[in-house]
């Protein structure tokens, strides 16, 4: 009997010690991929005002209903920019809006305390307002949406030399 109860403690030992490992290692990840948000917004602030809180719908549409296939296509970047980072696929179509779907408002300033040309007026005609980018291609491309008041549209930037780029845009709407 004695023997029995010592191997469901070991059990349980293991179990919890198993928890504790896939737990560190999600955190990890988590925080990686927090840290390339980071970067990104960086990258966008950089060249853009934007407002302070993120945005989930546009013109009273949740942004994930926005990504369909001809609304993600890219052709018309750079030529420098192979194709095959162009083509955005139904699996990452599939992804990208759980993604957007998932998203909440967040206070950028309160995420990344440094980033610059943040903004809490909203009726300047230059002003941005974002979505919080998603991650994709084993962190090695990303897209945010924006709009100003003349039209909103998809960002796709790619992640070259450790450095975010902006590489392309595709416009859902203009005014």
């Amino acid at each position: 009997m004695e023997n029995q109860m010592q191997k469901v403690r070991n059990v349980i030992k293991a179990l919890f010690f198993s928890l504790i490992l896939i737990s560190c290692s999600t955190i990890k990840k988590s925080s990686e991929k927090t840290d390339e948000v980071r970067k990104i917004l960086v990258t966008i602030t950089n060249y853009n005002m934007v407002y302070y809180k993120t945005i989930v719908q546009d013109l009273k549409k949740p942004i994930e209903s926005y990504l369909k296939n001809y609304l993600l296509k890219f052709e018309l970047c750079s030529k420098d920019i192979d194709s095959n980072s162009r083509k955005i696929s139904k699996e990452e179509i599939t992804f990208l809006k759980s993604k957007f779907k998932n998203q909440n408002i967040v206070r950028l300033d309160r995420l990344n305390p440094k980033l610059e040309n943040l903004t809490k007026t909203k009726g300047k005609s230059k002003t941005s307002f974002i979505t919080l980018p998603i991650v994709f291609r084993n962190n090695s491309m990303a897209i945010y949406y924006s709009y100003t008041a003349n039209g909103g549209g998809f960002n796709l930037l790619q992640k070259r030399n450790n450095k975010w780029e902006h590489i392309c845009s595709n416009t859902v709407w203009i005014e």
